[in-house]
């Protein structure tokens, strides 16, 4: 099949050749535990190719290039290259061609260009054929290692793929067809020739052959590996395993071959290594286990290879060695097999004995199961360890111990064998009278004089597992024979019995005393063996006694020695004591606690470990065992008491520390107080010289084991100075430091970066509690900003190559230094996530950071970090390297914006098509392509050039596609459509969640969870290109919404998988969000959205998630996982919960886009009760409130008040929800003992929005006594809140003036209380939610670093701000409840019992002084206003000085109001439209002061009236400046004021003798210069009502839009100040009905404040008062009559004129008949007047007789369109109700009566 190529990548189709990796990962289930079915079909399809193996590799079938020219349509630049490469493999064209649309799909780290230039330039060409090369020898050995795997495993039941292998393998074993194969492959293997010059062509010459050699090593170790394991299950006929033998020994065991003379020293590993499994192969073919077994039932004569006819060819075979270390093992095993099956003849037997022993086969076997990879886990390995072990068994069988010459060796093989947990549990049941029993019991024979041989006999048991280690310590406890040199002939006496002897006297073996700690001691009486061992004699004492014991006294012993100087220290007493701490080490590091507790003697050996530190740490040289294992003693200790066994550690003066305290973390790493200890000592002088380091691998286990428990216990920051020498001393150098053992080097590398990971991880989210600097800032400081940071940088940069480089080198896929590079790598890029993740805010940029977001570098520059992380993604064998890159990735682009892209350069185009071709791949990892979803997912947002190439969307011709007869189904009308390139990830992300695919292993949870949330995150970053493609393509919708149609096992159902069901949990919130944002942005829908909304509303879906989300909420607060707070943002439910807000919310407003969408009355009322049985859930737990369960409560407290406000109309159960709403606040007070700010502002504001709601619409009556039981609660909450808040300090002043909570203009008036609570509480909550919705994790994770001052201020304003939130919506419910409830005896006790009016006097006068708490302030005056309605309540307002220091409080308010800022002009159209009773503002808070003096005064009358008379007083000059900036600016703030200052005044003027009384001339100023004088002049001039000059007056923008809506509003204004002068006016002219009727009215008692003149009054604002302005005024109320009513009173209004003239008729014949009356008052107050002129009262005759006449006529005309009847006025005092009719009589009277 021909490669396909798209423009600007390489990536390939999902039908390209499956390679033998993606096989081996698929069967082995390392990349996804695929379900065993689907394992079944993986292997029937490739069951010809594994059972082919290497044969399945086919040469040359025709002159090249003949079989591909016919089968392929090629270019010729590719059909040139396969040619090449088939006679460079030689292989056949096919298989060439189908290799090399492998390598280029998952190995070439290039372009499409790249490609053809490889393909077409020579250089270039061979570079491609040598890497192809190295893939084709790596895919020959992953066909093998995945037969190899499965021979491994088929026998395995715990497995959970043997059945399927099984299946294979019943196939292979059935005829002898497999195992020939794989003889013959063997052998042509092993006999083929490199490939030279004029077999492969040009490109070969010796360095390739170098590499072919190799790879024929390796094919030769597969292929004898699988040979083994294929004998493994069945037996191997003795003509077989001649044959074999003699094949083996040709092939000198690995040594003679064929291409011997091309093999250099980095073969030998590999030649071992082919030895050793051919050893192993023979040996298993001799069946030592049935053997051994025949032994048991003497039946030895009828082993296989005893009586069969291949006998004596066998024995020729095995005579005829001898030569090499090869033939040790057989040599050794066919004594074995003479000397227990074949009696005579025992010469031949010792000779082939002696041969054995003379070519050192016991360290032989020592040496090899002790090299790769027979030392690792593999199956291979155990197999060779059984094999051995059996034959050992047998060996000891046959002959006696003290036989088998080397007894050191013999021990070593034994030591090696029985840490096999396989082999020690068969060790055991085997008992100690045969196989390696008898060498364990000889080893007990000799204790302690041969102290070692049964120590570490019993380390390798202990090694193999707990149940081991316990049997141990049995043993230890009941040693029956204790030996030593025979002891002075005074304390024995002979026996009877020869060679026994007798003690005399109780023996104390070792020369101490009683107060050193020795006890043990040799009873009288006891019998003991003599026995000469060469010039030594040794005697067994039949005694028992305590191992331990005897463990004590040989350390007390070695420091017995040490204190007498380190001359006197023996050798022997340092391996002794050497051996007994690592027994120590093992029994304490495997061992149970309870089985550990049987040892009394443990502690006094850990004292006695430490002080062997203390002792040999000073010595020189130091002994680097002793110290190391003793180390590793104290390690086991300190996991069970971490400090105890930390600072036992310290007081041996072994650690680095620190001798002075700094919180300098520069200073501190200069290691100026850094004492270095012995430790540093050691590792300069000792451990760096020599090249090993013992000592430094046991600290560093021990660092990295210790800082978990440490932290546990708060005491951390004892490592602080091991941490700082760690970082110092060790991670930036170790790198350059000579080394022994290579290993070792990667070794200390992993356990630094181990010990680094614990401290970021584990420690992170401790809080810094002091000034010193903690383990954790200085690990996070070293790695940033020192070297340790460029080390860091350095194993992270290891590139690809060098990690396939070791991966080859290593002689097992799961083994080796390749591994452990890969394990190094892991850990780095971990670290380096969470130090990115920790870093400091604020801090400049590190070396590290700058060294990730360098860009990329030129043409053969040298590749960045982060191009290097990058290029991880090609890696393969480990899948869990690739997912921890792309991890670091995200970290990278969400802490670098728009920097990957710079960085990776002309590279990002390849490296997008390997994260494509991972992504679309079937085989793929499942981790992996959830973290390369989440990775692009983070670059939505910050990268937006990267995203763009892995989107790659183009467009089209709409036009174009019309022609074609393609229709579009986008949802926005566009000249273009939105295409997908074939490289885009689009498409492939809809492939990965399909609906056939969900729910399936194609599909899984995980993957599902992450693909939904890269869509989201398209969607939340508005990638309009990308969203139009998605929405284009066919069922997109169906797919990504179809989980919303599923049901979810609920959490609490036993059958869930919690971790499965969170991934599903989150795809659901995922798809609301991506719901609601299409609904939010989107004017015109798609039918597939509208479907899906239909479909969720028509078939019950909304129920059942809200039915679903409460369940959810229930179980969460029951079992909320473990984690710190700022993880809390990941819970499922949390996440759920926040998207199910959102979606409800936007379906709300968003329903209208969907025909016939609507949600009935009973979902809208189940949605809101479930909601407050989520929050009553949180509160119901018997523990203590977790932070979970209060911000579950918070958001759906929120949740619900703002649904609330929505639905308030169409719920039915008014008093359930009310007892429900009051039972959770019960419930929060009886878990929680303070008040929950957050969950309180919801549940309140609910409460107050419920009970206003109810009231103002008397659709429901509420219980009394309920609302009754609420006012202390609220009362006491309203105590405790207020006066928990301090004071706020005043730089945050600013930010208190610009709150703004503004609400809709059709809101009324009544529903201030519920709309502030209401904004109150959402705007907490989004803030909230921004820390978890808008910030990353990172940014979470980083409050736990330092907190700077500033931090600190920052968070308790907030929290200050939400405390006095929680005040104002407990204000506002508490006035609602005082509204709601018939009388004050229901409130007013518990106001006065708790001292409301006195706390938020003492409140307001605080926050009114520093200018803050607007809303807080606003509300307080509400509730004053209320209370203020009352007679009880307002007594209480007007006694105790309450009033006055009101007024002082008032004043403050002056700086407020008297600086409009730009902020406020830019505001000023919207605030018109909102009342100042809901919008709070200082301005708004002002008029509320002004109002509430006026309510008192209202309801107090003359008890107030002083109180009244003070206030003005106090704030004439207010006034006096209010009513003057209100006739220069028509500004609505202004107006307002003016309004309220002019409703007091004429509340005021009913006491207008009292008022002139006590200020007089104030009364002067305010109302007979200002008060109607002003305003009526304003209101009768045209112009002054007209759009222009309003606009010109406010300073507003010509408008178009908002115009009408202005003039309508200041229009209002004025009418409603002229009205309020009008009252007060006439209250300052003599009552009309009074002087008509009474001719004895003492007119000189009224001043008389109009003059006399009927002209129009002028613009000018210092004109008086006169007739004229009444009569404009007249004429004016005539006009607006007819522009309110055209069609006349009786006439119906249609919706235009209604809409035009939104002044109410009421309103305008209230002026009218207030106008009238007035003028009508004051001219007969005039013609009474004696004073007054006869002429000027014959010109007020003359002239209003005939203004009056000439309104009569026009309002004749307008009453002749109708008959309608007059509507009393508005809220202020007018005349008797009179009807229009009557009242034009009496005009019309006046008229005729007085005026001729």
């Amino acid at each position: 099949m021909e490669p396909k190529y798209p423009e600007g990548g390489h990536c390939q189709s999902i039908l390209r050749p499956q390679s033998n990796r993606d096989l081996w990962h698929f069967i082995t289930g390392r990349s996804l535990t695929k379900p065993k079915e689907q394992i079944s079909a993986e292997i029937s399809k490739n069951e010809d190719k594994l059972k082919a193996a290497l044969a399945y590799y086919k040469p040359p079938r025709t002159q090249i290039g003949e079989m591909l020219s016919k089968e392929k349509k090629l270019d010729d630049s590719t059909s040139a290259f396969v040619k090449k490469l088939s006679q460079f493999l030689h292989l056949d064209e096919v298989q060439s061609l189908a290799l090399y649309q492998m390598f280029i799909s998952e190995e070439f780290k290039g372009t499409s260009s790249d490609l053809q230039n490889s393909l077409n330039v020579e250089h270039q060409t061979g570079m491609l054929l040598f890497k192809i090369r190295d893939y084709y020898y790596n895919e020959r050995l992953y066909l093998l290692r995945s037969i190899r795997h499965m021979l491994s495993y088929w026998q395995d039941d715990s497995h959970p793929y043997n059945n399927q292998y099984r299946v294979f393998l019943q196939k292979v074993y059935k005829t002898q067809d497999f195992i020939e194969s794989m003889q013959q492959q063997y052998d042509r293997v092993c006999e083929d020739t490199p490939p030279s010059y004029e077999t492969c062509g040009k490109y070969m010459n010796k360095r390739h052959e170098q590499t072919w050699v190799i790879q024929n090593l390796k094919e030769q170790c597969e292929l004898l590996d699988l040979i083994l394991l294929y004998y493994h299950g069945v037996d191997i006929t003795p003509g077989t395993l001649l044959s074999l033998a003699n094949k083996f020994k040709r092939q000198g065991f690995g040594r003679r071959q064929t291409n011997r003379h091309l093999l250099g020293e980095h073969a030998e590993g590999f030649l071992q290594r082919i030895g050793f499994l051919q050893i192993v192969i023979l040996l298993q073919g001799l069946e030592f286990d049935d053997l051994f077994a025949r032994c048991k039932t003497n039946s030895l004569g009828d082993h296989t290879m005893i009586k069969d006819k291949e006998y004596e060819n066998l024995e020729q075979f095995f005579e005829s060695l001898g030569q090499v270390l090869e033939h040790g093992p057989l040599l050794l095993a066919w004594a074995v097999i003479r000397e227990l099956g074949v009696k005579g003849d025992e010469q031949k037997t010792a000779a082939l004995g002696n041969k054995a022993l003379g070519v050192k086969v016991f360290p032989y076997l020592v040496s090899r199961l002790k090299s790769e990879p027979f030392c690792g886990n593999s199956v291979t390995a155990s197999l060779c360890h059984t094999v051995i072990y059996s034959l050992m068994c047998c060996a000891l069988e046959a002959f006696h111990q003290d036989t088998l010459g080397d007894q050191e060796g013999l021990k070593d093989v034994a030591v090696v064998l029985l840490k096999r947990p396989m082999i020690a549990e068969n060790f055991w049941k085997m008992g100690m009278d045969t196989g390696l029993g008898t060498m364990f019991q000889l080893a007990c024979y000799y204790f302690p004089l041969d102290l070692c041989h049964l120590t570490e006999l019993c380390v390798s048991l202990a090694e193999a597992g707990p149940e081991n280690a316990q049997k141990v310590i049995e043993i230890l406890h009941n040693m029956l024979i204790y030996t030593e040199l025979m002891c002075n002939a005074s304390e024995v006496k002979a026996t009877k019995q020869t060679h026994v002897w007798q003690l005399v006297k109780n023996r104390k073996p070792y020369s101490l005393s009683d107060q050193q700690g020795c006890s043990l001691f040799i009873p009288c009486g006891t019998l003991g063996e003599y026995q000469q061992l060469g010039s030594i004699g040794i005697v067994h004492w039949h005694c028992t006694y305590n191992a331990w014991d005897v463990f004590i006294c040989e350390l007390l012993l070695i420091l017995e020695q040490v204190a007498h100087g380190q001359g006197m220290v023996q050798i022997e007493s340092v391996i002794r004591v050497s051996a007994i701490c690592q027994l120590l080490h093992k029994l304490l590091s495997n061992c149970e606690r309870h089985v550990l507790k049987s040892v009394v003697q443990l502690s006094e050996l850990v004292s006695l470990v430490c002080q062997l530190v203390e002792r040999f740490s000073q010595i020189q040289p130091p002994p680097l065992e002793l110290l190391a294992a003793c180390v590793d003693c104290i390690h086991q200790v300190a996991l069970q008491d971490p400090l105890m066994g930390w600072r036992k550690l310290q007081q041996t003066g072994l650690l680095p520390h620190l001798t002075g305290n700094t919180d300098n973390l520069a200073e501190l790493y200069t290691g100026s107080d850094l004492n270095v200890g012995a430790y540093g000592t050691i590792l300069a002088g000792f451990e760096c010289t020599h090249g090993q380091y013992t000592l430094t691998l046991s600290l560093l286990d021990l660092i990295s084991a210790i800082v978990q428990p440490l932290s546990q216990c708060g005491e951390v920051d004892v490592l602080l100075g091991t941490m700082i020498y760690t970082v110092r001393e060790i991670f930036p150098v170790f790198r350059k430091w000579r080394y022994s053992y290579l290993t070792h080097r990667g070794i200390i590398g992993s356990k630094c970066l181990e010990i680094f990971h614990r401290v970021l991880n584990v420690m992170s989210e401790q809080k810094r509690t002091n000034d010193k600097v903690s383990v954790h800032e200085a690990c996070i400081y070293s790695l940033l900003y020192t070297e340790a940071g460029q080390s860091l940088l350095d194993i992270a940069a290891t590139s690809v190559d060098t990690v396939n480089a070791a991966l080859a080198s290593q002689g097992s896929a799961t083994e080796g230094a390749g591994v452990e590079l890969i394990q190094m790598i892991r850990m780095a890029f971990s670290v380096l996530n969470r130090l990115l993740l920790l870093r400091p805010d604020g801090a400049h940029q590190s070396p590290v950071e700058y060294s990730l977001s360098a860009p990329a570098a030129g043409v053969g520059g040298k590749r960045n970090v982060m191009s290097t992380v990058a290029q991880y993604i090609y890696h393969r064998h480990d899948s869990r390297l690739p997912a921890l890159a792309v991890v670091l990735l995200k970290r990278l682009a969400m802490i670098f914006p728009m920097s990957i892209l710079a960085s990776l350069g002309e590279e990002a185009e390849p490296i997008r098509d390997v994260f494509i071709s991972r992504l679309r791949a079937e085989t793929e990892d499942v981790h992996l392509k959830v973290v390369i979803l989440e990775f692009l997912s983070a670059c939505v947002n910050t990268q937006p050039g990267l995203i763009e190439i892995f989107v790659s969307t183009g467009t089209t011709n709409m036009k174009q596609n019309l022609r074609k007869g393609h229709k579009k189904t986008g949802s926005k009308q566009t000249n273009k459509d939105v295409i997908t390139d074939k490289v885009s990830c689009l498409p492939t992300v809809l492939s990965l969640i399909e609906s056939k695919k969900q729910g399936t292993y194609s599909c899984p949870s995980q993957v599902l969870c992450a693909a939904v949330e890269f869509i989201h995150s398209l969607w939340h970053g508005q990638r309009e290109t990308a969203m139009m493609a998605l929405r284009q393509m066919p069922d997109f919708w169906y797919s990504v919404c179809l989980s919303l149609t599923r049901d979810l096992l609920s959490p609490e159902d036993a059958e869930a998988n919690i971790l499965v069901l969170d991934k599903e949990m989150r795809t659901c919130a995922n798809i609301m969000k991506i719901l609601s944002l299409e609904l939010y942005n989107n004017q015109r829908l798609d039918n597939n959205v509208k479907n899906v909304i239909s479909d969720l509303l028509n078939k019950g879906r909304l129920l059942y998630w809200s039915e679903y989300i409460c369940s959810s909420l229930k179980w969460s607060s029951r079992h909320q996982t473990s984690g710190p707070p700022s993880d809390l943002s990941e819970n499922s439910a949390l996440q759920l919960l926040y998207s199910w807000r959102n979606f409800i919310l936007i379906l709300c407003h968003s329903g209208l886009k969907i025909k016939g969408f609507h949600i009935p009355d009973t979902t809208k009322e189940k949605i809101l009760h479930d909601i407050l049985t989520g929050i009553q859930y949180q509160f119901n737990c018997d523990g203590e409130v977790t932070v979970l369960n209060v911000r579950l409560a918070s958001m759906s407290s929120a949740f619900y008040i703002t649904l609330l406000k929505h639905w308030v109309s169409n719920l039915d159960s008014w008093e359930s929800a009310i007892n429900q709403l009051v039972l959770i606040l019960r419930n929060i007070a009886d878990c929680s003992g303070s008040p929950l700010p957050s969950v309180h502002i919801g549940l309140l504001g609910a409460l107050s929005l419920i009970l206003q709601y109810v009231r103002q619409t008397k659709l429901a009556h509420v219980d009394e006594n309920c609302l009754a039981s609420l006012v202390p609660k609220v009362c006491r909450l309203i105590q405790q809140s207020t006066r928990q808040i301090p004071h706020p300090p005043r730089q945050y002043t600013a930010t208190a003036r610009t709150r703004n909570t503004a609400t809709s203009a059709q809101q009324p008036v009544g529903e201030q209380q519920a709309a502030t609570v209401m904004s109150m509480g959402l705007s907490y909550f989004d803030q909230l939610q921004a820390k978890t919705e808008g910030l990353g994790s990172h940014q979470i994770a980083d409050s736990s670093s330092l907190l700077s001052s500033n931090d600190v201020s920052a968070d308790l304003q907030k929290e200050n701000e939400v405390k006095l939130k929680l005040v104002t919506s407990a204000l506002c419910l508490l006035d609602e409840l005082v509204l709601s409830l018939p009388s004050p005896s229901y409130w007013l006790p518990e106001v006065r019992e708790y001292a409301l009016l006195e706390t938020l006097l003492e409140s307001l006068e605080r926050w009114s002084t520093i200018d803050q708490g607007v809303e807080y302030v606003h509300t307080v005056f509400m509730l004053l206003l209320t209370l203020a309605k009352h007679p009880q309540s307002a007594e209480s307002l007007a006694g105790a000085s309450f009033i006055q220091q009101l007024c002082l409080i008032i004043s403050h308010l002056y700086g407020q109001t008297e600086k409009p800022s730009k902020h406020n002009n830019m505001n000023h159209k919207t605030s018109s439209k909102v009342s100042w009773r809901l919008q709070p503002s200082w301005s708004g808070i002002y008029c509320l002061s002004i109002s509430l003096f006026t309510s008192l005064l209202h309801t107090l009358k003359y008890n107030f009236l002083n109180y009244a008379v003070e206030f003005i007083g106090v704030h004439q000059d207010r006034m006096h400046q209010c009513l003057s900036s209100a006739n220069v600016l028509l500004r609505v703030d202004l107006l307002e004021e003016a309004t309220q200052t002019c409703h007091f005044l004429s509340e005021m003027s009913l006491y207008r003798r009292q008022w002139g009384l006590h200020l007089p001339e104030v009364l002067q100023k305010l109302m007979k210069q200002k008060n109607g004088q002003d305003m009526a002049r304003v209101i009768v001039q045209d112009k002054y009502v007209s759009a222009p000059f309003i606009r010109s007056m406010s300073q507003q923008p010509d408008d178009s839009d908002n115009t009408t809506q202005e003039v309508m509003v200041i229009q209002n204004a004025l009418l409603s100040i002229v009205c309020h002068c009008l009252v007060a006016l006439r209250r300052f002219s003599p009552d009309l009905c009074e002087i008509i009727l009474d001719q004895n009215v003492d007119v000189s008692e009224y001043e008389g404040f109009l003059q006399i003149g009927f002209s129009t009054p002028p613009v000018e604002h210092d004109s008086p008062l006169t007739f004229g302005t009444l009569v404009s005024c007249i004429s004016l109320c005539l006009f607006l009559l007819n522009k309110v009513d055209p069609r006349g009173p009786l006439g119906t209004p249609t919706k235009q004129d209604t809409e035009k003239t939104p002044i109410e008729r009421s309103v305008i014949m209230f002026v009218l008949e207030n106008t009238l009356c007035l003028t009508m008052s004051q001219a007969l107050r005039c013609l009474r007047d004696p004073s007054l002129h006869s002429r000027d009262k014959q010109l007020i005759k003359r002239e209003l007789g005939a203004e009056l006449s000439s309104f009569m006529s026009g309002m004749q005309r307008y009453l002749r369109r109708g008959s309608g009847t007059h509507t009393p006025g508005i809220q202020v005092a007018a005349l008797q109700p009179l009807t229009e009719a009557n009242y034009l009589k009496l005009v019309q009277s006046f008229i005729r009566k007085v005026l001729r």
